[in-house]
């Protein structure tokens, strides 16, 4: 075969390949009814990822539309029942996952936004049949999203955006340390990231169901087994110009066996003082436990995120690794219980100082 005929074959080969993953990409897909949360999935590899085109909310032909802040026409056929909405608050993200298949349109110009509060959108394939449909805001929001039919019959998915700040009176970042390939500190059969994790999750969902009531909002730098930066999780609290900060972890200190709290000296805010955060959480969390309390200790350099925030914030460590009592209860779910809810009476007492 000559030079001159492998290219051809070679560029015939590329093309048909081309073609079927964009075929791949673009079949049609049964997609439904909307759940906003915080992710559970990894973190897509940016070479995945195929830019979109958004058409900005005065561009024709969806001026028409202009009712909420990211509209997505769905293709005729579609249903409600598996599209899921992601709301990442650490990255940014709002991503909506269609699990049955792709949809073509969407590598054209379909989608209407506020060009303000959305800045771009990409596609990635999930999996053998998924893709996620993933856009990137310029702050944080509370994302609500209801469906409507408009004039021609098409099925519009529509998010409408809001700062948490319009909706809640107090802002709460809860922060299970570690995560990922960060294990933490490790002893005595324990790793510091699953036991900060599991109380973190009671700790959310007592402050999420009591939202209404107290009109503390919370928000947690990883709701799953998954690696995020100190600077992502500071970067979340500016963002979300919260007033309290809460890490949660284990020592590995034997000395400090019980409850201990960690606090940055440096900022002394109007009100609630880093320190005065630091004592709500030993005591509580020691009478919830019945653990004794090992006392307040300043971070100093060793916590990135306690000495660089600039609002009230500590860090709670529930038990030492290093300590054999504490080993006695740190695997406990019951234990971990007892200790959320000891930080839930600190933090509800904080915010009303």
């Amino acid at each position: 075969m000559t030079k001159k005929m492998t290219g051809i074959a070679a560029g015939f080969i590329l093309l048909f390949m081309g073609v079927t993953v964009y075929r791949a990409l673009t079949r049609p897909a049964l997609v439904t009814a909307a759940a906003v949360e915080q992710s559970a999935t990894t973190s897509f590899d940016e070479e995945r990822r195929l830019p979109m085109t958004i058409v900005g909310q005065y561009d024709p032909p969806f001026v028409k539309w202009r009712r909420d802040d990211l509209e997505i026409p769905l293709p005729e056929g579609v249903t409600r029942n598996d599209l899921v909405v992601e709301n990442h608050w650490t990255t940014g993200e709002v991503r909506v996952h269609f699990p049955q298949g792709a949809v073509a349109s969407y590598l054209e110009e379909v989608i209407h936004a506020d060009e303000e509060k959305v800045l771009s959108g990409t596609l990635v394939p999930d999996g053998a049949d998924g893709m996620v449909l993933c856009f990137e805001t310029d702050r944080v929001y509370e994302v609500t999203s209801h469906y409507e039919t408009d004039t021609s019959g098409t099925l519009v998915l529509s998010l409408h955006f809001t700062p948490p700040q319009e909706l809640y009176e107090k802002i709460v970042v809860i922060d299970p340390v570690c995560g990922g390939e960060d294990a933490g500190k490790e002893g005595n059969g324990f790793v510091e990231k699953e036991i900060a994790l599991s109380v973190c999750e009671v700790v959310q969902e007592r402050l999420e169901r009591d939202v209404k009531e107290t009109g503390v909002k919370v928000y947690v730098t990883r709701t799953w087994d998954e690696t995020v930066t100190e600077e992502a999780r500071t970067a979340l609290a500016t963002a979300l110009d919260a007033d309290l900060y809460v890490r949660v972890g284990v020592s590995d200190d034997a000395a400090r066996e019980g409850i201990s709290v960690e606090y940055n000296e440096v900022f002394f805010g109007r009100g609630l003082q880093n320190v005065t955060l630091a004592d709500l959480l030993a005591r509580h969390v020691s009478v919830s436990t019945g653990q004794r309390a090992a006392g307040l200790f300043e971070a100093y350099g060793e916590d990135e995120v306690l000495t660089s925030l600039t609002i009230p914030a500590a860090k709670v460590s529930v038990g030492s690794v290093a300590s054999d009592a504490d080993a006695a209860h740190l695997g406990d779910d019951n234990f971990h219980r007892r200790a959320a809810e000891g930080i839930y009476k600190a933090v509800l007492e904080a915010v009303q100082r």
